[in-house]
């Protein structure tokens, strides 16, 4: 493991080739200079007196204690084995079935091809995100794989953070 000071960061960055580090170092850099500029203000509440620190650190704590069970809940739920399909997760996020679906095929996490769409990519289910259930079933043309795709709760987080991107994107775009 690796630790990098906020320098080293930067450094790792400006020597980078990948343009993910350029975004990310320009990034830091308006940001910085919005601060400097002061078009960006921070919003840190520091306290000014010991016994304000003191509040604070109360405040804290009853907030982190307040918080276990809902953070306990979660791990549980996270490092479970159960599986969903795409409706339960849409129910979840909040989201659409088919509009999910959608999602995730544009984001080349699903298939979109005729024979197989909506099956993930091999990679997906190599990291555990998904599994693909077949079961055999007897139609008009005889025994026939009826192929279903099933998230585990690791997607569940994946997907989230696809459509947060998503929506910060799209609110660029209509602020922009």
């Amino acid at each position: 493991m690796y630790i990098y000071s906020a320098k080293g960061v930067y450094e790792v960055c400006r020597f980078s080739k990948q343009p993910k580090a350029n975004d990310f170092y320009d990034w830091v850099y308006d940001l910085l200079e919005g601060i400097r500029l002061g078009n960006i203000g921070l919003k840190f509440n520091v306290p000014k007196t010991l016994s304000e620190a003191l509040q604070l650190a109360s405040d804290l704590s009853k907030q982190l204690e307040d918080q276990k069970p809902k953070v306990q809940m979660y791990d549980d739920f996270m490092n479970s084995d159960s599986l969903m399909n795409f409706k339960q997760v849409a129910d979840t996020l909040g989201c659409g079935r088919n509009s999910l679906m959608k999602v995730l095929r544009e984001e080349k996490i699903l298939s979109d091809g005729n024979f197989n769409k909506n099956h993930p990519y091999s990679q997906y289910i190599k990291a555990d995100l998904f599994k693909v259930k077949i079961t055999p079933m007897r139609t008009s043309n005889g025994l026939e794989s009826i192929c279903t795709t099933l998230c585990t709760n690791k997607a569940l987080e994946f997907i989230r953070k696809i459509l947060d991107k998503k929506k910060s994107l799209q609110l660029e775009l209509q602020a922009g």
